[in-house]
């Protein structure tokens, strides 16, 4: 099952940590029992042990706090056994703490294990339960929830069906709660299904909200005009948002703009610049353009067959054809004719042309 899913506290244990001190302080969670103040005492030391990177230490007293049914307790160490972070690795007492972590309302405990049982990796593949323990989540008006359900419908998991329609459904209640990639996601669908109208307002509305995508996706639509009038200052602005945010496909459109003087000022090193951040991100297109300002030289852009090379064979091993020819071309020019012809063969697998009159003079070389 393809799934592209938030986590919360899942980039390190001190995050969690921090995310837990930012809402459960000692002002809004009194201890009710001497047995509870134990615990959050434990579990306070422990907080500081991590803090000090003595987590052997942290999680005994995660432990001990766990054993009386303190919640943050108990969701910390299930995320600890999910990731192995100071624990070593266990998805089944992941599985069991974020359930007792559940059962006492803890929000995210739920979250993350729907998610952890439709994890390929932790091997449950129940698609149903999971669907079943986010749903409690959405049904309580949970953008993130109702966002993360649209993708637990979108798809098949076992003999658990994809079920369209809800997952349209739960998009939407995302959408118009807020969420921002739920509103990138439903512009794109009104785009695919032609309502440019509806496109617009949801990729406005996610753009609005800083998502990189959603500006690319505008920044588009104002360039082609699709259902709505061209605006190219409106374009330009979008597209170098969205390249900032770190949007692979703007970063290559807008170095191409400045390779080619397209509504700025014709700059080679912008747009090396740029491209070299689309290409950083795999994208094979940029890697090939940066092989060929490197192969030819441009403006204040020294040739380098060195950097030529590694550019067009980053883009050569993404199955570019041009940069397989090309790449082939360098090395024959460095009489290296047996890696030449190994990327001739996989340009004229790919389509390129000109790849067997190279590969002729190849082997009569």
């Amino acid at each position: 099952m393809n799934k592209k899913l938030s986590k919360f506290g899942m980039a390190c244990l001190f995050s969690v940590l921090i995310i837990f001190s930012s809402t459960a302080t000692a002002e809004t969670s009194q201890p009710s029992t001497q047995q509870d103040s134990a615990a959050h005492a434990q579990f306070t030391q422990a907080y500081a042990l991590i803090k000090e990177n003595k987590l052997a230490d942290a999680m005994k007293l995660l432990q001990q706090a766990a054993d009386q049914q303190h919640p943050e307790a108990l969701y910390v160490l299930a995320t600890s056994y999910e990731l192995g972070l100071g624990i070593t690795q266990n998805f089944k007492k992941a599985h069991d703490y974020y359930h007792r972590a559940m059962l006492l309302g803890h929000r995210d405990a739920r979250f993350n294990l729907a998610l952890l049982l439709i994890d390929a990796e932790a091997g449950f593949n129940d698609l149903a339960r999971a669907r079943n323990l986010m749903q409690v989540l959405a049904n309580s008006g949970d953008s993130e929830a109702q966002y993360n359900l649209s993708l637990l419908y979108k798809d098949a998991l076992t003999s658990t069906k994809a079920d369209k329609t809800q997952s349209f459904f739960w998009l939407t209640k995302a959408a118009e709660s807020g969420h921002p990639d739920a509103q990138n996601n439903l512009g794109l669908h009104f785009l695919q299904t032609k309502d440019a109208q509806k496109a617009f307002e949801w990729l406005s509305r996610s753009a609005e909200q800083g998502v990189a995508n959603a500006q690319f996706n505008l920044a588009i639509m104002y360039e082609r005009g699709d259902g709505i009038t061209t605006n190219p200052t409106e374009a330009l602005n979008l597209l170098q948002s969205a390249a900032t945010l770190g949007n692979v496909n703007a970063q290559h459109n807008l170095g191409i703009k400045y390779l080619l003087g397209e509504q700025v000022a014709k700059d080679n090193r912008q747009a090396v610049t740029w491209l070299t951040q689309a290409a950083k991100q795999q994208n094979k297109k940029s890697q090939y353009l940066l092989g060929r300002l490197y192969e030819e030289g441009r403006g204040n852009i020294k040739a380098d067959l060195q950097q030529a090379e590694n550019w067009y064979l980053l883009s050569a091993k993404q199955g570019h054809s041009e940069s397989q020819y090309h790449l082939a071309l360098l090395l024959a020019a460095k009489r290296d004719n047996i890696d030449a012809e190994f990327w001739a063969n996989r340009a004229k697998e790919t389509g390129h042309k000109k790849a067997d009159s190279l590969l002729n003079k190849l082997k009569s070389s």
